[in-house]
């Protein structure tokens, strides 16, 4: 699994999706199986920076779904939604916490962990671009 910024495949047809919008945010999450069968997400939205605080939550997308050999279908995905994280410090790492404990951002120089639960959902590393 790896998160890259590449529009969504052919079939799909997004809402609105935001250009030069101040704190607007954009995804893709891409996994694919080697008998060409896989998943695609485009996801748009927005974030709030406030004093102590980071919330974000994601206004449109689609989500496809490909069969094995390539084809696939196109779906829209439910919004609405905004997760609001409280910020502290541990040492040289930022932590952004949901108020009730089930999730959980771990931020230390260029890598990204998400938490829920404890448990190690996903892992993000920056990257640099020529």
């Amino acid at each position: 699994m790896f998160v890259t910024a590449i529009p969504p495949p052919p079939t799909a047809t997004p809402t609105t999706s935001p250009t030069n919008v101040p704190n607007a945010t954009k995804a893709t999450l891409i996994k694919t199986a080697p008998d060409k069968s896989g998943q695609t997400i485009a996801l748009w939205g927005h974030y709030i920076i406030e004093d102590g605080a980071f919330s974000y939550g994601y206004d449109g997308g689609n989500f496809f779904m490909q069969k094995p050999g390539g084809t696939g279908d196109l779906y829209p995905v439910p919004f609405g939604e905004i997760r609001r994280y409280e910020a502290s410090r541990d040492g040289d790492k930022v932590l952004l916490a949901m108020a009730d404990g089930t999730a959980e951002f771990r931020v230390e120089g260029n890598r990204v962990e998400y938490h829920e639960g404890g448990q190690l959902m996903r892992r993000w590393r920056r990257i640099t671009t020529a």
